[in-house]
């Protein structure tokens, strides 16, 4: 499979459309939390993984929506599902579906100043305990911050941490 181009995307939230008002939207990268250590007589330094960053998702919206505006609070609300839909084809004009699960805390970051010459947009992220990502119906990736998963690139990363740490 050859290069992959994005057609469209769509944000449920709670599994209501949001496609109307969308107006971009990025999902989450895994990232690297690294630390630089040399040991007594080290000659060179060495990055130590410590982990992943904090898994964030960003979206902006046309306009100010009730259904986002009641879901802005304090605490990350562990049953609020936002989900991002993709659809991508291939160069050989392969269809390629792509979700991405989230739930977290969700922040308002911007909103455009209102005034009658332009349509004003509304900014937002997702600080994410849990995400998804699928390709296909393949889950790529998966990380639940409380639940102890972490399962990156198809592959569990700490098969036996659960065990041992009880849960």
């Amino acid at each position: 499979m050859g290069k992959q181009i994005i057609l469209g995307a769509n944000l449920h939230i709670d599994g209501v459309s949001k496609l109307q008002i969308l107006d971009n939207v990025s999902i989450p990268i895994p990232q690297s939390k690294t630390e630089t250590w040399r040991g007594a007589g080290g000659m060179v330094d060495q990055e130590i993984q410590l982990g992943y960053e904090v898994l964030v998702a960003k979206f902006s919206i046309i306009g100010l929506d009730k259904d986002i505006q009641k879901y802005l609070t304090l605490a990350p609300s562990p049953n609020t599902a936002f989900t991002i839909r993709g659809y991508a084809m291939d160069d050989e004009e392969n269809e390629i579906g792509i979700v991405a699960t989230m739930r977290g805390l969700l922040k308002a970051t911007e909103m455009d100043e209102i005034s009658g010459d332009n349509l004003v947009k509304s900014s937002f992220e997702i600080a994410c305990k849990y995400y998804k990502y699928e390709q296909d119906g393949e889950k790529i990736h998966e990380i639940d911050v409380n639940g102890a998963v972490m399962f990156i690139g198809g592959k569990d990363m700490r098969p036996k941490m659960k065990t041992l740490l009880g849960l």
